[in-house]
């Protein structure tokens, strides 16, 4: 799928060269090749996707989509604040455009405002219930990160319910469990990632996220040790 999404985009650049959206297109499946490791050369596509975003942004800065991809380009490169900018750029181009609220939330959490993210996770929720499974695990990371574990824990295994073979879910279910002193259920879920995932790295894919407090990377390690699980 992705080699044939590439395809696809290079194809829709080269019959039309100034239109935007195919380069955030294609910048999004970079971006999602460096998440995911799709390809042997996956570290390379971070640096190819932010050179395709900017140019979607030059071409096309009136798109809604574009400065969506460009928010969540942001994110993975730890641009927050210019995360922020986008996601309410692409709101101002549409305000119930769901992605961009998402985007917006996520950003925020990652830079130490998770109850203001909240509202908007909420939201994208109501209006793209196809992608509920997703913004339900924004929303139980901004739980997580606030503090407030139980409902972490509720919308966390909401999330694995809608996606069962998530991995980052689990992991986060399991920090959220260790907080509450439910260790058995946090060492089952655990058990329960490493059966669905036996490469799954806890500090690699932690250490991709751009969490502006470093007390925030604590919190998730600390649930883990008062689980009685190494990471």
């Amino acid at each position: 799928m992705f080699a044939r999404t590439i395809g696809l985009c290079q194809q829709a650049i080269s019959e039309e060269p100034e239109y935007g959206e195919p380069y955030a297109a294609l910048a999004m499946a970079h971006g999602l090749n460096w998440q995911n490791h799709w390809t042997d050369d996956w570290s390379r596509s971070l640096n190819e996707g932010v050179r395709l975003v900017e140019s979607a942004v030059a071409k096309s800065p009136e798109n809604a989509y574009v400065r969506y991809v460009a928010a969540v380009m942001c994110i993975w490169t730890g641009q927050l604040d210019r995360c922020t900018a986008e996601a309410h750029a692409a709101l101002r181009l549409s305000p119930n455009y769901a992605p961009a609220l998402g985007t917006l939330g996520l950003g925020l959490i990652y830079a130490g405002e998770p109850l203001a993210a909240i509202p908007h996770i909420e939201r994208a929720i109501r209006l793209d219930p196809i992608m509920r499974h997703q913004y339900v695990h924004f929303l139980g990371s901004a739980y997580l990160f606030a503090g407030e574990f139980m409902e972490a824990a509720a919308q966390l295994r909401e999330r694995i319910r809608l996606k069962p073979d998530t991995d980052l879910s689990r992991a986060f279910l399991a920090v959220a469990l260790g907080h509450l002193q439910d260790l058995t259920e946090a060492q089952r879920v655990w058990r329960e990632l490493e059966e669905l995932n036996p490469k799954y790295s806890f500090a690699e894919h932690v250490g991709r996220l751009p969490l502006r407090r470093e007390a925030d990377r604590n919190r998730l390690y600390e649930g883990l040790r008062k689980a009685g699980i190494s990471a």
